[in-house]
């Protein structure tokens, strides 16, 4: 493997260590306390987020085409990576005021427009269809199938 290939596998192989060591950490004796007679204890959640984080981290440091690691993408793919950061940070501060709804839609088609670039208007609509069925049926799934309810809008 070359080292352009293993500078590209770096930081997947990082997020993984540390996405494995957060998970294990959840499964620490003093969340067991915590847990007696609740269906969902507090490290629910985030143990649902650290498996998504860990799933994905080990997709993105193994199912890299050799093709796509010259150095030019490297740079791009940092920019998204970044850029993504800074959706989520926003994410994370909108959904309070905005409700998880409106929040989660506005995330998961900010994320498809960063990671596929330009896209034609029937693209976009794909993702606005696509960010509209993933964030309806994730509130669903917490707030009818878990029993998690999940924050509502103030702003409206």
């Amino acid at each position: 493997m070359s080292s352009t290939a293993i500078r590209y596998r770096l930081p997947g192989i990082i997020l993984t260590l540390i996405g494995g060591a957060l998970l294990f950490h959840t499964f620490s004796p003093q969340y067991a306390d915590t847990m007696i007679g609740l269906q969902h204890g507090p490290a629910f959640f985030p143990r649902l987020l650290l498996f998504g984080w860990l799933v994905l981290s080990i997709m993105s440091t193994l199912i890299i085409p050799e093709a796509l690691c010259d150095a030019l993408d490297i740079h791009r793919r940092h920019g998204k990576a970044v850029l993504l950061c800074l959706v989520l940070l926003l994410f994370l501060l909108g959904l309070k005021p905005l409700g998880f709804i409106l929040a989660s839609f506005l995330l998961c088609l900010s994320t498809q427009l960063i990671v596929l670039g330009r896209v034609s208007m029937a693209g976009g609509l794909r993702a606005c269809l696509w960010a509209a069925i993933l964030s309806l049926s994730s509130w669903a799934c917490f707030e009818f199938a878990v029993g998690i309810p999940l924050p509502e809008a103030t702003l409206f």
